[in-house]
């Protein structure tokens, strides 16, 4: 699932700038098409190099840390597309998700509320913002979120509701 969305979120940046993408960008993507993650770190810093606000660089570069399960160079690079643009949803739910595989469940719940205000059709944020809720024992605003997410199509949102919502 979680593949599913970033892989999405990295092909839907890369149409909307096709035009002006420089070449280390686009080797940094195919790289990451082809799950050459350290390959496609090199290009993605190569681009960084040439352009030091280069936003879907450091994004896309932090998505390749975070397959490798390097979250702390993960962090630093969705922290520097939120310093270069603090409207950047898929930097706020990739950080989620960092935040709630390492159980740092507060800030995950922040970085994904950011991310489903700035993007109220990523249905994944409200989805894992439920989940770490749940973990936390907030079972009421846990079934709130896990509606909205059935609502929007997730599945496993209305198994949850059946078996923990009243």
């Amino acid at each position: 699932m979680k593949t599913t969305l970033i892989f999405i979120l990295c092909f839907v940046s890369v149409s909307v700038f096709a035009q002006s993408i420089p070449e280390n960008y686009n080797e940094g993507m195919k790289n990451l098409e082809e799950k050459n993650y350290s390959s496609a770190i090199l290009y993605f810093s190569k681009a960084i190099k040439e352009d030091e606000k280069f936003e879907m660089a450091y994004l896309n570069r932090g998505i390749c840390y975070e397959f490798l399960m390097d979250h702390e160079k993960a962090i630093t690079d969705f922290n520097m597309v939120l310093l270069l643009n603090s409207k950047n949803a898929p930097a706020y739910y990739n950080r989620g998700l960092i935040f709630k595989n390492t159980n740092q469940l507060n800030m995950a719940i922040e970085d994904f509320t950011n991310a489903f205000h700035l993007d109220s059709t990523n249905k994944f944020a409200i989805y894992n913002r439920a989940l770490v809720k749940l973990q936390m024992g907030d079972f009421d605003t846990a079934c709130v979120d896990l509606a909205i997410a059935a609502d929007m199509g997730i599945k496993n949102a209305v198994e949850i509701i059946k078996y923990t919502c009243k």
